[in-house]
């Protein structure tokens, strides 16, 4: 199959240049011609030069100029784009996803740096599940590194997010929400879907990646335009920059500061679900747009630091009331919170039994990210079949399973490495 970067239809363009520019210069030619013989027969001046004077100057002020240059790339973007909508329509065709001998319609199509987005409406005896099931076989066929098929707001239409290069670390490029980072042969990986996204819970020991790893990851879910975002940073590591970002609703850097931030993102939680009953609705994307909510993620650096007991000046009774009401709210969080948009991302040095000892808040942070850990720690996120895992401890180097529940083999990754700059930038903080 020929790569997507030498498209036969990328042609067209090359095509209608050639066509319009001898157009052009052929009726410019043509008109001097006249003009020069006109002049040569009443005056005395010699005018043999000026029709390919005129030819040359007409091709010159319709491409060279500002707005000749601006309609000529205009005219190629458009061209480019139909060439992508013709080529989803007719893999997506081959992969099976026609109805009635109806295929998919292209609703709009726009390209970003490294790929395009395309809405698509489905013909009638498809669904959304249909396309999302084959999203594998349509990155086939363009030959891209991912596809990433997610419903909009009308059960016949979905949105089609195609990538053919991932610039790990550049945020501005960054199209598809929920990048963790590539495998060590290319391909990206994202957290994985349902409905929306997942909890996710990264571990491993100081200097490993996991701060950087969340802001990649952070960065990435920026690209969702609606996404807003609560830190809870008690080891003070670096979150407290982010005060006053467009899109961060708050920031805690002390334990009293984060409970009451805990118990104001689960009072939104069950706003959001009153409203889903209002409107008797299964999800935010089926809300009317002026009540419809945006993700939620809920950041928490070192959870281990916000469930402990043993601090300095504080009473112990308070402090074990404290950590109750925290693990509690958590726990609720982790169990109901996805349909409603609110997500956890989570990051912790040690996962051992003493801060994951709830049962629902360990099996519902279902997608998990680890760098160097013990055998023990190995165990206690993957699962005791992986306690031999090798694993590296190379910063930035880490294993990534989407579904504990599965039993699926961890998948080594790279993170980005992204400049807290970058994050600021795509939070909306202004220096």
């Amino acid at each position: 199959m020929t790569p997507v970067t030498q498209r036969p239809e990328a042609r067209e363009v090359w095509t209608h240049r050639l066509v319009l520019v001898v157009a052009i210069g052929i009726g410019s030619l043509l008109v001097g011609v006249i003009f020069s013989s006109s002049v040569n027969a009443i005056l005395p001046w010699d005018l043999s030069f000026w029709p390919f004077l005129l030819s040359a100057f007409s091709v010159f002020a319709v491409f060279a100029a500002p707005r000749g240059a601006a309609l000529w790339h205009e005219a190629e973007r458009r061209d480019e784009e139909a060439s992508l909508a013709r080529c989803l329509v007719s893999h997506a065709w081959d992969c099976g996803l026609r109805a009635e001998n109806r295929r998919l319609v292209v609703c709009r199509l726009a390209q970003s740096p490294g790929g395009f987005t395309a809405l698509v409406k489905i013909p009638r005896g498809l669904t959304t599940d249909h396309v999302m099931k084959a999203d594998a076989s349509l990155a086939a066929s363009f030959e891209a590194l991912s596809c990433r098929v997610t419903p909009s707001g009308r059960a016949d239409l979905c949105e089609i997010r195609m990538l053919f290069s991932d610039p790990l670390g550049a945020v501005e490029w960054c199209d598809v929400p929920g990048r963790i980072g590539e495998t060590h042969d290319g391909p990206a990986i994202w957290l994985p879907e349902h409905g929306n996204a997942v909890h996710l819970l990264i571990a491993g020991p100081t200097g490993c990646g996991k701060t950087s790893a969340t802001l990649g990851l952070v960065a990435t879910l920026c690209s969702e335009k609606s996404a807003r975002f609560t830190f809870i940073d008690t080891k003070r590591t670096g979150f407290a920059q982010f005060t006053g970002g467009t899109r961060v609703n708050a920031v805690a850097t002390d334990h009293t500061e984060a409970l009451a931030i805990l118990e104001n993102v689960h009072a939104e939680m069950l706003r959001r679900f009153e409203i889903l009953e209002t409107h008797r609705a299964q999800n935010r994307l089926q809300l009317p747009p002026d009540v419809r909510f945006g993700p939620l993620y809920l950041v928490i650096d070192e959870v281990a630091s916000l469930l402990a007991e043993d601090l300095p000046g504080e009473d112990p009774k308070s402090a074990r009331e404290r950590v109750r009401s925290s693990r509690a709210i958590l726990a609720n969080i982790a169990r109901i919170s996805r349909q409603v948009s609110v997500f956890l991302i989570l990051n912790i040095q040690r996962p051992d039994i003493s801060v994951l000892s709830s049962g629902e808040l360990r099996d519902n942070i279902t997608a998990r990210l680890g760098f160097s850990l013990s055998a023990t720690g190995r165990e206690m996120l993957f699962g005791p079949e992986w306690r031999s895992l090798p694993m590296s401890g190379r910063p930035g180097h880490a294993h990534f399973q989407g579904q504990a529940s599965d039993q699926l083999t961890p998948i080594p990754v790279v993170v980005p490495m992204v400049e807290p700059w970058r994050v600021r930038e795509a939070l909306g903080v202004h220096s």
